[in-house]
């Protein structure tokens, strides 16, 4: 809405509006009722939230940003908005921010997924694999059916040169997705590098189909 403009209806009906057009995937609507919302109720927790998760997706990520401390505001004691707010920052490679912000959320709620997994993107992505796969190995154990998990699990037993490790972290993504291309090929190189040519030349050529 323009500055000034008075939101038709209260709030609530507006966000519950904003969510029924999120689920359709109509988001660019669902981004304007979410704010027509908002001038109505500034307090509704739960808009600013569902703001920033549209706001991400789109990648507005200082709008998304804003959004997520907004919600910690209001709620300093949410563990997802915090670790919303530390994956947009991750998002934008500012790793010591994103970390802190996920630390939050992990000492809120010590059994929260999204906290050890963004934990685990965060100790990767500046080269601190051994944090890594604690992070991960903890995310899996919290969330055993995310495939992503297992495969960044895997590639950092990779990194820290761990093939066997990497390799079963990589089985256990084909337990859940048997058609997983990308594994696959991954498990090519890691049984390459382990001298098994068999299997190397066997899931190479399931990569390839």
């Amino acid at each position: 809405p323009t500055a000034g403009a008075v939101a038709i209806g209260p709030a609530k009906a507006r966000y519950n509006m904003a969510l029924n057009l999120a689920l359709q995937g109509q988001y660019q609507q669902a981004i304007l009722e979410y704010r027509n919302a908002l001038e109505s109720d500034p307090e509704l927790k739960d808009a600013h939230t569902g703001l920033g998760i549209l706001l991400t997706w789109k990648g507005d990520l200082p709008a998304a940003e804003k959004s997520f401390h907004q919600a910690i505001a209001l709620d300093d004691q949410d563990p997802l908005s915090y670790a919303r707010l530390g994956m947009v920052q991750l998002k934008q490679k500012r790793f010591a921010q994103a970390s802190e912000s996920l630390e939050r959320a992990a000492a809120i709620d010590p059994d929260l997924y999204e906290a050890f997994y963004g934990l685990g993107l965060a100790a990767a992505r500046t080269g601190h694999f051994e944090q890594a796969i604690a992070h991960f190995a903890k995310a899996a154990i919290l969330n055993p059916t995310s495939s992503e998990t297992h495969i960044n699990l895997g590639v950092a037993y990779v990194q820290l040169g761990d093939l066997n490790k990497a390799a079963q972290a990589y089985n256990q993504v084909l337990e859940l997705d048997p058609n997983n291309g990308r594994v696959h090929l991954y498990l090519s190189d890691v049984y390459g590098k382990l001298g098994q040519s068999h299997k190397s030349a066997e899931h190479r050529e399931k990569a390839r189909q």
